[in-house]
């Protein structure tokens, strides 16, 4: 039996080389025609959403599969062998990346697991790695936000005419308006149990609410064509957490701001409360500045700062409301009479507060 196992690594060895001549030589292009790679992503893990730096970190496995006939073997006269594991490494593999890439995580670590090959000719492999791909942030309604994040692969130096991706098999698992023969989807017509791994981790921030997946074809800058799979993820971010650690007290604080007005001046503490008010306000401003990214128009800038910026100024005119009252009340009582009718009328609209 350990005879026919390497007697089929040996075949498979010597198709392996031409393999990579035939789809590494263009010279060569039109003798042969495109092979067809079944890919697939899987999630394992929404690490984290970096609205900052406006990035995605998650674990993913890349699922390929493809068919080479010469790699057929007839299990009667191999010991009924119908199929065998072989390293990554061993045989030749559609050259992947992701075009979306920020970086790789994990120290680059890439787990490469055994592709197994079938004695039909088919070949499966699975390429696991955490990395950090690039987002299209919407900021507006932070942290009450939705989230669009894509992993996309591609074969750029493989063109169209030496490897297209398919998804059939990926079709296959969704619900029953997505056809096998399908390119794209929409995020109603996918089921998030073909994209989530068996050991799926849950993040506490954000939830997979839906997916899509497109194959479409890009062209670099040298005008070649070639396949890509985007798969994009509808992210919902979970807001008990900001509920209470900031609009509740942004909230609060608004209230006290107010409070603030009514102390009488007599008390002498009345000035130092707002201050404490408006360094608190600025506090937690500053840390809602570090987790958004930099905006160029005050259009897109997030409610939550602008009700932030309302608060300070606010603030501000409670303090300076303040200032005015305490003045006036130092002034001595035949001063009075002597008020201008400005003086007169900011002391009659103070008197409201």
């Amino acid at each position: 039996m350990a005879g026919n196992v390497q007697n089929i690594l040996e075949t498979i060895t010597k198709w392996n080389r031409k393999c990579k001549e035939m789809l590494e030589n263009l010279m060569f292009r039109s003798k042969f025609t495109a092979l067809d790679v079944e890919a697939g992503i899987e999630i394992q893990s929404i690490n984290e959403v970096m609205i900052h730096e406006s990035s995605m970190d998650s674990t993913i496995i890349i699922y390929l599969s493809w068919s080479d006939p010469r790699l057929i073997w007839d299990p009667k006269d191999n010991n009924q062998i119908f199929s065998i594991y072989v390293p990554y490494e061993k045989i030749w593999t559609p050259p992947i990346e992701i075009v979306n890439l920020d970086k790789y995580l994990n120290y680059g670590i890439i787990f490469k697991y055994d592709a197994k090959i079938s004695n039909n000719g088919d070949i499966s492999t699975l390429v696991k790695m955490r990395v950090s791909t690039s987002c299209d942030i919407t900021q507006k309604l932070y942290p009450f936000d939705l989230q669009e994040c894509s992993i996309e692969i591609a074969t750029p130096i493989l063109d169209t005419e030496l490897l297209n991706f398919k998804v059939k098999t990926w079709n296959s698992m969704q619900k029953n308006t997505v056809g096998r023969g399908r390119n794209e989807t929409n995020y109603n017509e996918t089921d998030l149990a073909s994209v989530k791994n068996t050991f799926f981790d849950d993040n506490p921030e954000w939830e997979i609410a839906a997916f899509k997946y497109e194959v479409s074809n890009s062209i670099n800058n040298i005008n070649q064509k070639f396949s890509k799979l985007s798969t994009t993820f509808f992210l919902q971010r979970q807001i008990a957490f900001y509920e209470i650690t900031l609009l509740l007290p942004i909230v609060c604080l608004n209230i006290l701001v107010c409070v603030g007005l009514w102390i009488p001046i007599s008390s002498g503490e009345n000035i130092s409360y707002q201050v404490t008010m408006l360094l608190t306000i600025v506090v937690y401003l500053e840390v809602l500045s570090s987790s958004i990214p930099v905006f160029r128009e005050l259009g897109n800038a997030p409610q939550l700062l602008i009700l932030f910026i309302i608060s300070i100024i606010a603030s501000v005119a409670a303090m300076i409301i303040l200032a005015g009252t305490a003045w006036l009340h130092e002034k001595q009582y035949d001063q009075m009479y002597c008020f201008s009718r400005g003086r007169a009328r900011f002391a009659y609209y103070s008197g409201f507060f």
